[in-house]
């Protein structure tokens, strides 16, 4: 049963052209260009909010397990992410 929160939802996710026009404007040769990649990125596959992404920090990353850990700013509750490798 389609709910309104439903259509919201779907309504929100960007094709994959529009996520491709995005990252082909972001210079990778650059260091802020790589930031912003993986920031959109990061955003993309995991639906992670603006917020939580501006509020990452490194601790917050586990490079040997591959993960990244934080609490959500609307819910509170910790979250764990694993990295794929890309």
């Amino acid at each position: 049963m389609e709910t309104k929160l439903t259509r919201i939802a779907e309504a929100a996710r960007m094709r994959p052209d529009e996520i491709q026009r995005i990252t082909a404007q972001i210079n990778p040769e650059i260091l802020s260009g790589k930031r912003d990649y993986a920031i959109i990125q990061l955003g993309v596959h995991s639906g992670l909010r603006a917020g939580d992404i501006a509020n990452l920090r490194l601790i917050g990353i586990n490079w040997k397990s591959n993960e990244i850990s934080l609490v959500q700013g609307k819910t509170q509750e910790r979250l764990v992410f694993h990295l794929m490798n890309q």
